[in-house]
């Protein structure tokens, strides 16, 4: 008998990147989040801020494995602190893989429910 076991766990992530992908239907809402980046432990209970946007955050594309699940997140995103990273996604992540970043797109799918904060101006020389 193969056990592969789920791991669940809280989730933070910074995203440097909320744009919306074009095509789909209308709802629920698609967005590209880039390849985000683990943030703070800390950060778990943090803001109290409104959320943006609500739904599941997902590797880009996604597929899953005979006997595997692509890393999901479900929670919602708000405003960053953090001026490098402006957009922060709190909830929960559920894989087979408990180091699931491993510098992969991500999307997010749900729904806006809120104005985007907009991304921070970049400054001369920066990538």
């Amino acid at each position: 008998m193969c056990t592969n076991p789920f791991f669940v766990r809280d989730v933070v992530f910074y995203a440097d990147e909320f744009s919306p992908i074009p095509g789909g239907s209308p709802v629920p809402q698609r967005w590209s989040v880039g390849i985000p980046k683990a943030a703070e432990e800390g950060l778990l209970n943090a803001g109290a801020d409104q959320a943006f946007a609500v739904g599941h955050l997902r590797v880009r594309p996604f597929a899953t494995g005979f006997i595997s699940v692509s890393t999901a997140a479900f929670g919602r995103f708000i405003k960053s602190n953090n001026p490098a990273h402006p957009y922060l996604f709190q909830g929960v992540a559920i894989s087979h893989d408990p180091d699931a970043l491993r510098g992969q797109n991500f999307e997010f799918i749900g729904m806006q429910t809120g104005p985007v904060p907009p991304a921070p101006e970049k400054q001369p020389g920066a990538r």
